[in-house]
């Protein structure tokens, strides 16, 4: 068996198991590879997909979640007192 895949064939060799209606052992057998590493490869995969489809901030520290509430509570307050504005100026 070969002990090395480069980039590329670990990609299409998942690619390959999560999109044929071929089973994990046949594709295994055709790649040369155990079930166990084509499992450690679509864990991998799939961790990493999820990773790219993050918005790209790590979790929040305490001083940036503070400032995105502030932002927000700015934000909602303008929209609270448009309102007011508006049915304050509708009643008279």
């Amino acid at each position: 068996m070969r002990s090395r895949h480069s980039v590329e064939e670990k990609f299409e060799i998942v690619m390959e198991a999560l999109t044929e209606n071929t089973t994990q052992a046949e594709i295994c057998r055709r790649h040369g590879i155990f079930p166990t590493q084509l499992a450690k490869w679509k864990e991998q995969f799939i961790e990493s997909g999820k990773k790219g489809l993050s918005d790209g901030r790590h979790p929040h520290s305490g001083e940036e979640e503070i400032d995105d509430l502030k932002r927000m509570i700015g934000e909602q307050t303008l929209v609270i007192n448009a309102f007011k504005k508006r049915l304050q100026g509708g009643s008279r």
